[in-house]
């Protein structure tokens, strides 16, 4: 996991990366990063593999604007499309940042990926986020273990089952944070 970077994850960072149609903090677009030289390419993944090892350090007292545009990110508010536009409850924040930083956050979250995978950290009945798994397939799930058990009542023990589903959205706003 402590490995340095290689091309061919930094390749694929940059093609997995999000929002490769919209500009980022300074006007930049995802999409020409696709068609960089190799050589580009391998001086940015020595850049990034140092950044690692340092901590960033570098990057943090680094004053440039090249360096700073990297650091800096803008939160902006995106209608959901229905509701009240009124309302502050039906916006959701996005934050756009530097494509840098984007294929950075796409290469760690790779790695972290391929790491809890295999360590088997993620529970095999785990959907969301997890890639070729939809939530669907747990309502098949659960349906199927709902009627499993309504054949063979005695397998409960004579206790009864309860299914929860919590939805956190629609919670969170509702919900007493103390700072």
């Amino acid at each position: 996991c402590e490995a340095p970077y290689i091309e061919s994850e930094l390749l694929n960072a940059i093609k997995r990366a999000t929002c490769s149609k919209a500009a980022d903090t300074a006007g930049q677009l995802l999409a020409p990063w696709k068609l960089l030289p190799r050589d580009v390419l391998r001086e940015l993944l020595v850049g990034i593999n140092r950044g690692y090892e340092t901590g960033f350090a570098e990057w943090v007292d680094d004053a440039t604007p090249e360096v700073q545009r990297v650091r800096e990110a803008a939160v902006s508010m995106l209608f959901k499309k229905k509701g009240d536009p009124s309302l502050p409850g039906n916006y959701r924040g996005i934050v756009i940042c530097s494509v840098v930083s984007k294929v950075i956050a796409s290469l760690a979250n790779q790695r972290l990926k391929t790491v809890v995978t295999r360590v088997g950290i993620i529970d095999r009945s785990q959907v969301g986020f997890k890639s070729g798994h939809e939530t669907p397939e747990n309502i098949v799930v659960l349906r199927s273990f709902s009627a499993a058990l309504q054949d063979r009542p005695a397998s409960c023990n004579g206790q009864e089952i309860i299914f929860n589903n919590y939805d956190l959205e629609k919670a969170y706003p509702s919900l007493f944070w103390p700072l």
